[in-house]
C-alpha cells in the first residue's frame, strides 16, 4: 500500500474535514488564546527546561495550567488543524462524524486485475490516512462482504460481523477530560479581544488610540491620527477606553484558557504572581511564528504542486 506521507495526509485532511469542526468557533479560538496566555507560555518554558521551577514565583493556581498544558501541549510551532488531530480532539471527545466508507466494489464472476488492487490500496491509504485521523482514529474492520440475492442472510452477515468486531475493541470512555464553555460571549466579542492583543503585540511601544484604530475594533471610534492630541481628545479618550477594555478582556480570555476554562471572563483571583503580558516578548514570538508559518505555506505549495501532478499521471 502507498503511503501518502504525514504532510500530504494533514492537508487531504484539513481541506475534506476542517470545516466540520471549525463550524463551532470556540475550538479555534481557544487555540489562538492559548498561543498569547502568559501563564500558558510559562507552563512551555518549564516543561523545555528553559525556565527552572525553583527561579519563578508560580501562581497559586498553577497547577491548573499545568494540567491543561498537560493535555493540549505546545502551541508556539503548530497551526490550528495539526494540533486538533493531534491532540485536541481526544481531549474534548470531539471529532468528525465516522461513516462508513466502500473500499471496492465488484460485480458477480468480475476478475480481478491490478486496477482492481490499485483501486482497493488507494482507497484504503485515503481513508486510513486522510478520514480515520479525523474521525478520532476510530476502531474499524475492512471486510469483504459478500453481495446475496437474500437481504435476510445479508442483514445478519452484516450483525454477526459487526457483533464480532465491536466486541474485539474497548468501547471508548463517554466522558470527555475537557468541554468548552456555552454561554452568552459572541463569536465577534471573543475575536475584537484576539485583534486587539495581536494589534498590541505588533506595536508594543504605540499609543492605545493607535492600536484601536489598527484593530478596528469600533468603526465608530476611530481617531484621528498625525494631529495634535488637542484637536481629537474626545474620540481619543474614547478610542483607548475601549481598548484598555479590549486587552483587559483578550487577557481573561487567555488566562482563563489557560486554567481549562473558555470562552470566559470570569474575574481571575488576586495573584501578583500570576504573569501579565509581555507586549515585546509577544511581538518577537508572534514575528517568528509567523515566519514559521510561511516557511509551513512554501513547502505546502510545493507539496500541493506534486499532488496535482501525481493525480494528473494517474
Amino acid at each position: 500500500m502507498t503511503k501518502l506521507g504525514s504532510r500530504a495526509a494533514l492537508l487531504l485532511s484539513q481541506r475534506r474535514h476542517e470545516r466540520a469542526i471549525g463550524a463551532d468557533w470556540r475550538y479555534s479560538q481557544f487555540f489562538n488564546f492559548l498561543q498569547v496566555s502568559p501563564s500558558y507560555r510559562l507552563a512551555r518554558l518549564l516543561r523545555m527546561g528553559v525556565l527552572k521551577r525553583k527561579s519563578v514565583d508560580l501562581p497559586r493556581d498553577f497547577d491548573l495550567v499545568e494540567q491543561t498544558y498537560s493535555a493540549f501541549g505546545d502551541v508556539s510551532r503548530t497551526y490550528f488543524w495539526e494540533w486538533w488531530i493531534a491532540t485536541a480532539q481526544f481531549q474534548f471527545g470531539v471529532n468528525v462524524k465516522s461513516e462508513p466508507k466502500v473500499l471496492l466494489r465488484m460485480g458477480r464472476r468480475d476478475t480481478v486485475d491490478d486496477d482492481h488492487l490499485q483501486a482497493v490500496q488507494a482507497a484504503a491509504a485515503d481513508w486510513l490516512e486522510v478520514d480515520r485521523p479525523a474521525q478520532g482514529k476510530a476502531a474499524f474492520v475492512i471486510a469483504a462482504l459478500p453481495i446475496v440475492n437474500d437481504k435476510a442472510t445479508m442483514q445478519r452477515m452484516v450483525r454477526m460481523l459487526l457483533k464480532a468486531a465491536s466486541e474485539a475493541f474497548e468501547q471508548p470512555t463517554a466522558v470527555a477530560p475537557f468541554r468548552l464553555i456555552r454561554n452568552k460571549l459572541r463569536k465577534q466579542t471573543v475575536d475584537n479581544a484576539r485583534k486587539i492583543v495581536r494589534a498590541r503585540a505588533a506595536l508594543p511601544s504605540a499609543r492605545l488610540f493607535v492600536i484601536g484604530n489598527r484593530a478596528k475594533v469600533s468603526r465608530a471610534h476611530l481617531a484621528t491620527e498625525g494631529v495634535p492630541r488637542s484637536a481629537d481628545r474626545h474620540m481619543r479618550r474614547l478610542n483607548e477606553i475601549m481598548t484598555s477594555r479590549q486587552l483587559h478582556r483578550a487577557y481573561l480570555l487567555a488566562e482563563n484558557a489557560a486554567r481549562g476554562k473558555f470562552p470566559s471572563l470570569d474575574p481571575l483571583a488576586p495573584d501578583i504572581r500570576r504573569p501579565k503580558f509581555d507586549f515585546k516578548v509577544l511581538n518577537s514570538e508572534y514575528k517568528s511564528y509567523l515566519r514559521w508559518l510561511e516557511q509551513q505555506k512554501a513547502e505546502t505549495g510545493k507539496l500541493l504542486q506534486r499532488l496535482r501532478t501525481s493525480a494528473a499521471r494517474a
